[in-house]
């Protein structure tokens, strides 16, 4: 049960990272706000603070998930 409680809340951090990234196309980081990102994934506001902080946050994770992404396609990286 615990590792499907894990997979289910890493998809929901999946979804609203990719909205933000969505946003992100359209117009600049300080200018974008949780209400728009939750809508855009069309979850509810609530669900973005059990995963995160605020903004910085998500973006913070963001940046981290990609940068263990590309270390892990590179051979005899170490993770």
């Amino acid at each position: 049960m615990k590792h499907k409680t894990y997979e289910s809340s890493h998809a929901t951090k999946q979804a609203i990272c990719a909205a933000l990234k969505s946003l992100m196309v359209q117009k600049p980081l300080d200018k974008i706000t949780v209400s728009e990102i939750m809508e855009s994934c069309g979850m509810v506001r609530q669900h973005f603070y059990y995963h995160f902080e605020d903004i910085y946050d998500l973006a913070r994770w963001m940046f981290q998930e990609e940068a263990v992404s590309l270390l892990a396609q590179q051979e005899g990286a170490l993770l």
